[in-house]
């Protein structure tokens, strides 16, 4: 008989994404690193939301938090595709 697969961590599972996503940013503020630790906090916000049902409180700050993270790095990554969109046309306008 096969030995039972080991159960699911969540606490280290939310602790890696959101060590990702503060590696990501380590490495500068580029749209695709803003957006790369964008999609990391999406991440740790549905793995708290499945937490949630053992800890509904926990989850419920950790999601605020999350989101207001998210919501100062939407500017960030809007000021650099905007500054990315400038720089592919002064290029493509030989400047």
């Amino acid at each position: 008989m096969r030995p039972p697969d080991p159960a699911f961590d969540m606490r280290s599972a939310l602790s890696a994404e959101i060590r990702a996503a503060q590696d990501v940013l380590d490495n500068g503020f580029s749209a695709n690193a803003v957006h790369a630790a964008r999609v990391r906090l999406k991440r740790a916000r549905a793995i708290a939301r499945i937490g949630g049902v053992g800890a509904p409180g926990l989850a419920d700050v950790f999601d605020e938090s999350a989101r207001a993270a998210m919501r100062l790095m939407a500017a960030a990554r809007e000021a650099a595709a905007l500054a990315s969109v400038a720089r592919d046309t002064a290029s493509s306008q030989g400047a």
